[in-house]
């Protein structure tokens, strides 16, 4: 969209051109400037949904550690009772009672010790039956960890790729971000190790951002700001960054009279407060 608006400009079939258009020293070789009208910069935008699921990162821990606690005790209750019923005797100290309530308190406990793998040995099978009860135990013990570790490394781990944790061009790294094709951000971006996806307008980029179809938006200051101001589902983050000049655009030649008048204008409006009055009802 911006490559088009300055190539009308460049051909003359427009005698002005006013949008959010970055004055840079490439430009500056086929269209002519105003005065700068307004000192913006880049920012960040991104979907809130994201930041809500950051905002629920504890839950998710609670329930990821409340699930394995489940499966961990209904195989420990299985395991007890099966060892128990295996290995109960009243003759061998290191067998279990065959009074239920001491001998399961004594079958939980050796459950939990066998697993853990710290094995006391105050209490243990005799039997082939139990050895193997045992054996199979120790395994499953071995596996329910690593499983426990890894599923909440991956919890942690995704939790750090939301975009709530996104705050500076440096946290999207293979990130998936919009921008519009031909402008000075995507140019600027180039330098980063990001997954551009090119977008021909700022309605298209917000689309990609509320579907979830892109991580973040990448674009001048004042339209995201403005958005995110109307806009619940889209929040601006971090600082803003890339500094850049906003100016009105015109032809290289035979616009002079109309630059003048622009130009002079900017500075009055800059000098008597209009400025920051149009800034503060909008952004």
């Amino acid at each position: 969209m911006c490559r088009n608006f300055l190539l009308q400009l460049k051909k003359k079939d427009t005698d002005i051109g006013f949008a959010e258009v970055t004055i840079t020293a490439e430009r500056e070789k086929f269209v002519d400037f105003s005065q700068p009208f307004f000192d913006s910069g880049l920012i960040i935008a991104v979907h809130t949904n994201h930041a809500q699921k950051v905002g629920r990162f504890p839950t998710v821990i609670i329930r990821v550690i409340g699930f394995s606690l489940i499966i961990f005790l209904v195989g420990l209750t299985c395991v007890a009772h099966i060892i128990w019923w295996l290995e109960k005797d009243d003759e061998d100290s290191h067998a279990f009672s065959t009074k239920y309530r001491k001998g399961i308190v004594d079958a939980y406990w050796w459950a939990v010790v066998t697993m853990t793998t710290v094995g006391y040995g105050d209490k243990c099978p005799r039997k082939i039956s139990g050895r193997l009860v045992a054996a199979v135990w120790m395994i499953i013990g071995i596996m329910w960890f690593a499983a426990f570790t890894a599923t909440l490394s991956t919890v942690l781990t995704l939790n750090r790729l939301q975009s709530g944790s996104i705050k500076s061009v440096a946290d999207l790294d293979q990130r998936r971000v919009t921008v519009i094709e031909g402008t000075t951000t995507e140019n600027y971006l180039r330098y980063y190790n990001i997954k551009m996806v090119l977008s021909d307008s700022l309605a298209e980029m917000i689309k990609l951002l509320k579907n979830d179809q892109v991580d973040a938006v990448i674009y001048d200051a004042p339209p995201l700001q403005y958005i995110a101001k109307n806009d619940p589902e889209i929040q601006v983050v971090g600082d803003m960054f890339a500094e850049q000049c906003y100016g009105v655009v015109f032809p290289e030649d035979g616009a002079e009279k109309l630059k003048e008048i622009f130009s002079r204008e900017i500075i009055n409006m800059q000098q008597n407060g209009e400025f920051q009055k149009i800034y503060n009802k909008w952004l």
